[in-house]
């Protein structure tokens, strides 16, 4: 299993030039503006899902069944890697919004914080529990596809979502820990049966 989570961390070092670029343009700009830095865990959520598509690519899916692990282990790895990624993507938020909180007000907004991380779990994970089914199910070029409708669907809305949050910033309007927890749950929750539901397609597939 720990090698399988090395392999995962070791593949997503070919982004680490755009790793550094992001963090340092929407680490930055997310000092200004705290939404910026939710792109961070977006790219990083895309990262893993190419990872997954590396796999097909250089038939690992076929070469690791000759390794002394059992599949599930493999898809094991792929979710405990991509949490960690997701959990990287909140530490990365918390440090843009405590830094942000020096320059744009001295009483630090906690709720805003928890409201940030919520969204960021969701950025993070959502997509990769919604890709990785379908990409065990049939292949990486499907679940791409599915990726996009999600990711589509998404920007349609992403339009809304952050004239909402600019106008509850305007207004004064507090987003509660308790519903920032409750969504983080219900991300978790998704991710959990995406989990499972991988762990099943993948055990029966025909590699």
């Amino acid at each position: 299993m720990k090698a399988l989570l090395l392999k995962e961390f070791l593949l997503l070092r070919m982004y680490k030039v755009w790793f550094i670029m992001l963090i340092a343009v929407f680490g930055l700009f997310g000092i200004f503006v705290p939404y910026a830095s939710l792109f961070i865990p977006l790219f990083l959520s895309t990262a893993m899902c190419g990872n997954t598509n590396n796999d097909e690519k250089s038939k690992w899916t076929v070469y690791s069944q000759s390794l002394p692990f059992e599949r599930k282990e493999y898809v094991y790895a792929k979710y405990i890697s991509a949490f960690i990624v997701a959990l990287a993507g909140v530490v990365i938020i918390v440090v843009t919004a405590l830094i942000s909180s020096l320059f744009r007000n001295p009483l630090f907004d906690i709720e805003l914080l928890f409201f940030l991380c919520a969204v960021s779990v969701g950025i993070s994970l959502v997509p990769l529990s919604v890709y990785l089914p379908f990409s065990y199910r049939f292949n990486s070029q499907v679940g791409g596809i599915v990726l996009v409708i999600v990711y589509f669907g998404a920007m349609m809305f992403l339009p809304v979502v952050f004239l909402t949050c600019i106008m509850d910033e305007l207004l004064g309007v507090v987003h509660t820990i308790s519903t920032s927890l409750i969504a983080m749950a219900v991300i978790i929750a998704v991710f959990l049966l995406s989990w499972f539901i991988s762990v099943k397609i993948y055990e029966k597939r025909d590699l």
